[in-house]
């Protein structure tokens, strides 16, 4: 695998086995998680991800000697579930677990400044992020949270993505932002396909973002890229197109888009593989 590839994607997974698809019980999802930790696979690792009503079970209480992706719950009343994603995360800190990050959902609210003052309770975590709604517009929220500079902002990209437009937006305002940033679900494949998107395209196309300072609809360019002929991945950068992207704009993307989630890792290697890009 060229350097360039292997920069883009180091650390880059949150091995997500207890979300669907998957769905594994909490001792089978560490299981899987300690078995890829032995494995070849292990530099794509960054974390294991729970949701927070898992964090009592005796199977992720074994992982206190690393942080955890912690989700909060959704879809109850948004200050009660606080509440009581607080009273989990303390008995999880209190036995011995570290927080690695904390993640929930925005409310449904114009007052964006009074939400982010309650979520600063969970400064026990390493990164809070936030979970917006693709269907509201979120420009104003992610300047609400970069102006906090405590926060990072999270967009879910499956089981069906949002719009094209929407994701390629919501990486520019980051990437302007210089705010870190998470995307999780349906990012299964290296190239964008089939009505989902790529890793690699949203990887690459921060990094070229980064590099080149590409408009939004030039970031749609690179999501939509589905054919590999169009990627070019050397040693010391890699090409999309016309644009050259070099290591240190991947390494400086990465230090933005900390990760992605998925319920699989083997998968998104063995999507590596059929394209030829881990020779």
């Amino acid at each position: 695998m060229k350097a360039s590839l292997r920069d883009l994607l180091r650390r880059g997974i949150d091995y997500s086995g207890m979300f669907p698809p998957a769905k594994l019980r909490a001792e089978e999802a560490v299981g899987e998680y300690r078995a890829l930790q032995s494995s070849d696979l292990r530099w794509m690792l960054h974390r294991f991800s729970a949701p927070i009503t898992a964090l009592s079970h005796s199977a992720v209480l074994t992982l206190t000697d690393e942080p955890v992706a912690v989700i909060g719950r959704r879809g109850g009343e948004w200050e009660n579930d606080r509440f009581e994603d607080a009273r989990d995360l303390n008995a999880f800190l209190q036995a011995g677990g570290k927080v690695g990050s904390y993640e929930c959902e925005l409310p449904d609210t114009d007052d964006v400044d009074e939400v982010l003052g309650q979520l600063r309770g969970f400064s026990a975590a390493d990164e809070v992020l936030v979970e917006l709604n693709p269907d509201r517009p979120f420009p104003m929220i992610l300047d609400a949270l970069a102006d906090a500079d405590a926060f990072g902002a999270k967009l879910r990209t499956g089981p069906t993505p949002p719009a094209t437009a929407i994701v390629a937006t919501f990486i520019w305002e980051c990437v302007a932002l210089e705010l870190p940033f998470k995307l999780t679900a349906g990012l299964h494949e290296p190239l964008s396909g089939h009505g989902m998107l790529g890793f690699v395209n949203v990887l690459g196309a921060t990094a070229a973002a980064i590099q080149h300072d590409l408009s939004v609809s030039e970031i749609k360019v690179v999501l939509e890229s589905e054919e590999p002929s169009e990627w070019r991945f050397e040693e010391q950068q890699f090409l999309f197109r016309d644009w050259d992207v070099s290591r240190d704009a991947i390494e400086d993307a990465r230090a933005l888009f900390a990760s992605f989630g998925s319920c699989s890792v083997e998968e998104p290697a063995e999507g590596l593989s059929k394209l030829g890009w881990t020779l």
